[in-house]
């Protein structure tokens, strides 16, 4: 039977022989990560921009990028530079003023040294302002590669198109996919299973079609201006 343990420990449990108690470590640290991971995730369902993780492991001492004071490891930089790494930009038409920049990955990259890892079919997004250069957004994601299938069944259908047509556009090293961009202008709010979904314009899909099937990617909160 379990029991309020003692002075640094939250609990005791007995033993399987014996039926001696035994101290086990508080769960106060894993509760902590808990209830963090269930606010990032009410966030992101509410439409709310959250930082994505690195794309590697967890670090230790991390929950979702927010890092702790005492990390000291050296994150690594994506070499948008190399060969292998393939670029487009487009814009909206409902944003002129803006230009959309995509990176895609074709060989993962990796340094002695540094932490995290960008796979294959990472792609780094970022918005620039053309009027004066400025970067209105910027995240990144990992995208499909020549072997992916749509999440689940539920993820496949066509593009939407009452927020208008949609930007689509291809990478020299990904050919056999057709990638689309949708913006929406308004404000959304859904209802879904888990609750109220909440897209603030600006709000931005990004789907796939690979082997005839569509899906959604994911999206982010571009600028609204």
């Amino acid at each position: 039977m379990s029991t309020f343990g003692e002075q640094n420990w939250a609990f005791s449990t007995s033993a399987v022989t014996g039926g001696t108690s035994e101290p086990i470590p508080t769960p106060i640290y894993a509760s902590v990560r808990t209830v963090a991971q269930e606010l990032l995730l009410t966030l992101r369902q509410s439409g709310r921009t959250v930082p994505n993780l690195p794309p590697a492991s967890p670090l230790m001492g991390m929950i979702d990028s927010f890092t702790a004071a005492d990390y000291t490891g050296k994150p690594l930089m994506l070499d948008k530079s190399r060969d292998d790494v393939s670029h487009v930009s487009f814009k909206f038409e409902t944003l002129p003023g803006v230009t959309f920049e995509i990176a895609r990955v074709q060989l993962p990259q990796s340094e002695p040294g540094f932490d995290g890892l960008f796979p294959t079919g990472w792609l780094d997004l970022v918005g620039v302002r053309d009027a004066s250069g400025d970067i209105v957004h910027q995240s990144g994601m990992a995208g499909p590669t020549e072997g992916s299938t749509p999440p689940n069944a539920l993820a496949t259908g066509p593009i939407p198109t009452v927020a208008g047509p949609p930007v689509t556009f291809t990478f020299d090293n990904f050919p056999q996919a057709e990638f689309a961009a949708i913006r929406w202008q308004k404000k959304r709010e859904t209802m879904r299973p888990w609750g109220r979904e909440v897209r603030e314009a600006g709000w931005i899909d990004l789907y796939v079609t690979l082997y005839g099937a569509t899906w959604k990617m994911g999206g982010f909160l571009g600028p609204t201006a």
